[in-house]
């Protein structure tokens, strides 16, 4: 009997650490927006740093140089650059 709850034991610790519910959740935060019919995007790399892509450019931005434009952030940066059209 030892040997049958034991090994049910088993089983349902091996179940439970094969479950999907332990991949991690992806905390990536993008804001875009369209210009001349493309999709400008920008995309928080989590270390202080936003990548921005459009047409295929991709460039990195840091944080402090995006809270200088004072245009609110990433969400305001990347419509304002849509909007003048400064890629």
């Amino acid at each position: 009997m030892k040997k049958l709850v034991l090994t049910a034991l088993v089983a349902a610790a091996v179940m439970t650490a094969c479950s999907k519910d332990d991949e991690p959740v992806s905390t990536v935060e993008c804001n875009s927006c369209t210009y001349n019919e493309q999709k400008a995007e920008i995309c928080d790399n989590g270390d202080g740093t936003y990548t921005y892509t459009y047409a295929g450019i991709e460039d990195t931005i840091t944080q402090e140089e995006i809270e200088n434009t004072g245009f609110g952030g990433p969400k305001g940066y990347i419509e304002f650059l849509c909007d003048v059209g400064g890629f």
